[in-house]
């Protein structure tokens, strides 16, 4: 037997082989007629003969009339990406940041090996180092590695050379008229373009439609408050009170602390996805706050990280659809059973805080950790619900009751709130005379799934009850004796009280699937057939309704312009997957020291994509020929390319700002000018355009600027034609002053004020000063001084500043870290 194995072995994998050449056409060749060519018109597949039409994923609710282009631009997808060429900037930034991966690796493998030659010297192994939760680094380490300067500069040299040679040809997938279109829909100040709440339909809105439906929700005493003033400096203080105390108790530690405390953060904006599924014509919205550089964000994902693990614990857990029918397996038989589902009536934000509060202390109880205390958790949690705070039009709100549906730590909060509830009142047989009838019991968050043994009678006065637990808990029921539809399935009792699944989608389901002419890689695009349909053989339990299932997907495939031959492959290479090891749990080993050891170049994916692989790949020799690199970087790099701008990128987004009020600047005074009433105007270069020396490629300025702005990108220039790239955080007057101050006193330490040393005689009345980008401060807030650093760096770049006769001495790419 030991020795037919792996005969049998072979003989199965080749006869799947078989099937799948045979299928594709790869197997025996026909032999070639004047006609059919080796095979018969008769013998072309379905897949072949059927062309289906993409149905329609544009739901217009608008006043505006869209144009057909606007339709087709529309029809392919929020997650359809044009073509797109490399940004030569952009592309700096990712290899700077790749260099400084590189010299990471090499300074830490040094230091390590200092540190096993010294035993007294070993890493921190306290709680901070397992959580992780520390500031970003902008640490950049410069090894004295010559062949890891040679190749950083040989690899940014070809880099180089490819921009300064490519052409200005990229085949486009977005016809001329399409793209025109698309830049339309960007500038359509009348429009508000979503995803809908479900089915991933676009909806096209009316702006003023949305902002009633937002003013109507947010009218809502109960659940929010409109502010009269921004509460940040408040609630900063309120913060970095509860974080200095548990720092000086060791709760949390400096980098936790740095972390937590975010000292510029963006404030939240309100929006809402349409319901269409429930109204066509109106729709409500539901609302969602997005949180992204927030002063909470990072109170939320630490919170998160501690109560994540008291989720699992719940009896009542259901991770995703994978783990219902994990579950859904260990129930033998269910003859004279209901299927029902219950629905919590938006959740998120009926959850009462102090209800919220006393579940989350009482689930924290169970924490083996001692550090940091409950009660710090606590405090951090009540703070951060009390101090939802964001904008919409410009105007301030506070939520009163429940938490953001948008928050990092909402989730799993809501989870324990129900689970606490289920405690009390589903799990408890004192306070629920039902309990015997339930057979399972299973919650996706506000989605709940249970079999129930008993009569229909019983069935409504279970419900009757639940709905008189909470005030706040409201629940709609669906219950039925043959099938259910619960997530994305369809759970369905056959004729011997067995359960069976299969896929399920709503009434207003679109195909939303990635249409095979965006601009992704090839080889992501080639897999996703096979994805789904390996998600059919999970959730499909027989093979008929698999095929069924299949034949269903490939017409979807197909609107969406796979080939047959991609989709064919993907089906028999998916049926010859068993259906127990798509349900088993994988648990990946990541083995860190191997993933460590290999670096990442990070970049966007692009029409020269390939080109900057070959470039990476072709010069990492240089590292290989090195005995000390090459064992620090044993493996090549790996490449990876985040996907291109999609629609979505350029048409959807959460900020909504309130109504420009019109001032004197409209009339087209943007530019450089000068105050009139400060010595230094007669240095200041006046004009609405500034433009490249070296080019003469002329820019205008976005904004008004004169010499009390501040928060300016400015260019100072001499008479003999060098410059120099500067900003400032203070009024242009100012720095404008320090230079010249500089140059007076010989100050070598100003490359201007050294130049003028060695050219002008240190004579600073023909120096002129010119500003070439203002940095507005937004409503939102945000770090603006890192906003100035990164546009400095720009413009040094842009106009070659390094390189004489521009005057300055380095570029700094740290800012984009």
């Amino acid at each position: 037997m030991l020795h037919t194995c792996p005969r049998i072995f072979w003989r199965t994998n080749h006869t799947q082989q078989l099937e799948v050449d045979n299928r594709l056409g790869r197997g025996k060749k026909k032999k070639k007629t004047r006609r059919g060519r080796g095979r018969s018109s008769s013998s072309k597949t379905t897949l072949e003969s059927s062309e289906p039409k993409e149905e329609c994923t544009v739901i217009n609710i608008s006043k505006y009339i869209l144009t057909q282009d606007s339709v087709n631009v529309l029809s392919k997808g929020l997650t359809f990406s044009p073509t797109s060429e490399a940004n030569a900037f952009k592309t700096k930034v990712d290899l700077f940041r790749f260099y400084r991966n590189l010299h990471l690796k090499v300074w830490y493998h040094q230091s390590n090996k200092l540190l096993n030659s010294t035993p007294e010297l070993n890493f921190d192994t306290t709680h901070d180092a397992k959580r992780h939760f520390k500031p970003k680094s902008n640490f950049m380490p410069m090894s004295s590695n010559h062949t890891l300067i040679a190749f950083t500069q040989k690899v940014s040299h070809d880099v180089d050379n490819m921009f300064d040679k490519r052409q200005n040809r990229i085949k486009h997938n977005l016809s001329k008229r399409e793209r025109d279109a698309l830049n339309s829909l960007t500038k359509n100040e009348q429009i508000i373009i979503k995803p809908a709440d479900k089915g991933g339909a676009v909806v096209v809105m009316d702006k003023c439609s949305y902002i009633i439906e937002a003013q109507r929700q947010l009218g809502n005493n109960i659940h929010y408050e409109q502010l009269q003033r921004n509460p940040i400096v408040k609630m900063k203080n309120e913060l970095r009170d509860i974080l200095s105390f548990g720092r000086d108790q060791k709760w949390i530690s400096d980098n936790e602390f740095a972390f937590l405390m975010n000292e510029n953060p963006q404030m939240p904006c309100f929006y809402m996805l349409p319901k269409i599924h429930k109204n066509l014509e109106q729709p409500e919205g539901r609302p969602i706050i997005s949180g992204n550089g927030s002063l909470t964000e990072p109170c939320s994902q630490f919170v998160d990280f501690f109560i994540k693990p008291l989720v699992r614990d719940l009896p009542s857990f259901i991770e995703d659809t994978t783990d219902v029918l994990c579950k859904l397996m260990n129930i033998a038989n269910v003859k004279n059973c209901y299927l029902v589902t219950l629905d919590v009536a938006s959740l998120y934000t009926n959850i009462d805080h102090q209800e919220g509060l006393l579940a989350l202390q009482h689930y924290l109880s169970h924490r083996s950790e001692t550090s940091p205390p409950n009660h710090f958790l606590l405090s951090l949690t009540e703070w951060i619900l009390h101090n939802n705070v964001f904008l919409f039009q410009d105007y301030f709100f506070r939520q009163l009751k429940g938490t953001a549906m948008g928050a990092c730590f909402a989730p799993n909060y809501a989870n324990l709130f129900l689970g606490h509830w289920e405690e009390q009142y589903i799990y408890n047989r004192s306070s629920n005379k039902f309990c015997d009838k339930i057979v399972f019991w299973g919650r996706f968050i506000d989605d709940i799934l249970f079999v129930w043994s008993g009569n229909e009678e019983e069935l409504l006065q279970f419900h009757e009850y639940i709905n008189t637990t909470n005030p706040n808990i409201k629940l709609s029921i669906e219950h039925s004796k043959t099938s259910i539809n619960f997530l994305d399935l369809t759970i369905s009792i056959d004729d011997n009280n067995l359960l069976h699944t299969t896929i399920y989608r709503k009434g207003a389901d679109r195909n939303t699937l990635l249409r095979a002419d965006s601009f992704h890689l090839r080889s992501l695009k080639d897999n996703i057939p096979f994805g789904q349909f390996q998600r059919l053989r999970r959730i499909c339990n027989n093979d008929s309704d698999f095929e069924m299932q299949a034949q269903d997907m490939t017409l979807r495939f197909r609107a969406r312009g796979y080939s047959p031959m991609i989709i064919e492959k993907a089906i028999i290479k998916a049926r010859f997957t068993t259906r127990s090891d798509l349900l088993e749990k994988k648990k990946w080993r990541k083995d860190i020291a191997k993933n460590n050891s290999r670096p990442v170049f990070v970049t966007q994916y692009s029409s020269s994509a390939s080109e900057m692989k070959q470039i990476i790949k072709s010069n990492w020799g240089l590292i290989q020929s090195d005995s000390i690199l090459k064992d620090v970087f044993p493996e090549p790099p790996m490449i990876v390319f985040k996907k291109a701008p999609s629609i979505r990128d350029k048409l959807v987004r959460s900020y909504l700002p309130g109504p420009r009020q019109k001032t004197w600047l409209e009339k087209g005074l943007w530019g450089t000018y000068r105050c009139g009433s400060c010595s230094h105007c007669e240095g200041v270069i006046q004009s609405k355009i500034f433009c490249d020396l070296r080019t003469q490629r002329e820019f205008k300025t976005n904004g008004f600027i004169n010499c009390n702005s501040e928060y300016v990108v400015y260019r100072l220039q001499c008479p003999c034609g060098c410059f120099y790239v500067g900003r400032t955080k203070r009024k242009l007057k100012e720095r404008f002053y320090e230079h010249k101050y500089a140059i007076r006193v010989n100050n070598e330490d100003y490359p201007m004020a050294k130049h003028y040393k060695e050219i002008h005689h240190s004579d600073p009345s023909s120096l002129r000063i010119q500003g070439i980008e203002i940095i507005k401060k937004s409503i939102r807030g945000g770090d603006i001084f890192k906003q100035l650093l990164q546009r400095e760096t720009f413009w040094i770049w842009s106009f070659k500043a390094m390189d004489y006769p521009g005057l300055n001495e380095e570029i700094d790419y740290r800012p984009f870290l």
